[in-house]
């Protein structure tokens, strides 16, 4: 049996998530980034690699967590997103993780030491998710997912200097680089007991 990752893009289709300047929708970002990341797992490694989405659909949250836990071959869940804030300053990556998997938590760790080198944004936090009973947030796809699981916002859309990098390519190839790298590292230091 191959491992897969299930790689989910939030937002989509008529959820734009997060919005910047110039039309950007954080709908599509999130989308680019997974994309590339399929594409570096499926020439890099024995990984296999399932998106919840690979176009401009929006499954819905409990579906997202559904698509991971249908298979025990799926090992890992990580959902890609980028932040905003009504303070055009705030900038920077963080992450969330499943508050009772110590895998998320040992992943987020890996995770946050690949996005720090790889993308050159300001550091702002590591940490887990306590839900709401509900599905209503986003980050109900931790909670849901019974395999390790971990939240990425790379970035905020809202500040213009980061939305001018989100935007392009290079960086995108630079942040499915560090998620690659993090999935990689986490599937051999943890998954097969190395």
């Amino acid at each position: 049996m191959v491992p897969k990752i299930v790689i989910d893009p939030g937002h989509g289709g008529d959820d734009p998530g997060a919005l910047g300047a110039d039309s950007l929708k954080e709908k599509d970002l999130n989308l680019a980034v997974a994309l590339k990341v399929r594409a570096l797992l499926a020439r890099r490694s024995l990984i296999g690699c399932l998106l919840t989405r690979a176009d401009d659909s929006n499954p819905e949250l409990l579906q997202r967590s559904t698509i991971a836990n249908a298979d025990p071959a799926n090992v890992l869940f990580v959902s890609v997103h980028h932040n905003a804030a009504g303070d055009p300053s705030a900038r920077g990556a963080e992450l969330y993780y499943q508050y009772r998997s110590p895998d998320s938590a040992a992943l987020a760790a890996i995770m946050q030491r690949q996005l720090s080198v790889h993308l050159g944004l300001p550091w702002r936090k590591t940490t887990f998710r306590l839900n709401s009973a509900g599905t209503s947030d986003y980050y109900s796809v931790l909670r849901n997912t019974r395999c390790p699981s971990v939240l990425a916002e790379l970035g905020f859309v809202t500040c213009p200097e980061e939305a001018a990098l989100l935007r392009d390519p290079s960086f995108q190839d630079r942040a499915a680089v560090a998620l690659t790298l993090a999935i990689e590292d986490w599937m051999h230091c943890v998954w097969r007991g190395v």
